[in-house]
């Protein structure tokens, strides 16, 4: 298994490097577009003259095994058929880098992780950091920013909300957009979801 992160927020070569925004709020997130599908209600709109989006569902598990998996950062990739890699790179500092179609060039991030509780809400949290000393793998992505918001069900079950910074890098049209949040949501959702499943058993 990976390196699971100890959960103290950092800066790493962060000197000038922007402080992450504030999210969209609650109430700014339910007035964007909704999209039902399979699982998933996924909405999208804007925000600080940016594009962000929210997908909501139900995952098979308790919140704390869902909590589990996610803190297993560097074998995400397991999950996520689009995440080639996930490296640390420096406490709670992860080197992503992620599968784009062709014609794109793939891109990658420097991301710092932290959690914390908001009332009776577990939140995972990850924002762009200054990774200038890192060579570049295709494009990257200087804005990134979202977090996973868990919340316990009363049967057993957790609910999920993945919001995040709907910036897809240069050189990809607008109008592709939607369907890159759209399979972004799915694959994320359906990820968690089969990660989360027992073992078939063997025969």
């Amino acid at each position: 298994m990976g390196t699971a992160i100890t959960w103290t927020i950092i800066a790493w070569l962060s000197n000038g490097w922007a402080s992450p925004l504030p999210l969209p709020t609650t109430h700014t997130r339910s007035a964007w577009k909704t999209t039902q599908y399979d699982h998933i209600t996924l909405r999208c709109g804007p925000w600080k003259s940016s594009k962000w989006c929210e997908a909501k569902a139900i995952l098979p598990a308790p919140i704390d095994t869902v909590l589990t998996m996610l803190v297993d950062v560097e074998a995400l990739p397991r999950l996520f058929p689009s995440m080639m890699s996930m490296k640390r790179i420096a406490p709670d500092t992860y080197h992503q880098v992620i599968d784009y179609p062709f014609p794109y060039n793939d891109r990658d991030l420097v991301l710092a992780f932290s959690q914390s509780w908001e009332d009776s809400t577990h939140i995972i949290e990850w924002h762009s950091v200054d990774g200038s000393a890192l060579p570049s793998v295709g494009v990257r992505l200087t804005q990134a920013q979202g977090r996973f918001e868990l919340r316990s069900r009363a049967d057993g079950r957790t609910d999920i909300t993945y919001v995040w910074h709907g910036d897809v890098g240069p050189g990809v049209p607008e109008w592709i957009w939607p369907l890159a949040w759209r399979n972004q949501s799915r694959e994320v959702v359906s990820g968690m979801i089969s990660g989360l499943r027992p073992p078939a058993a063997t025969p």
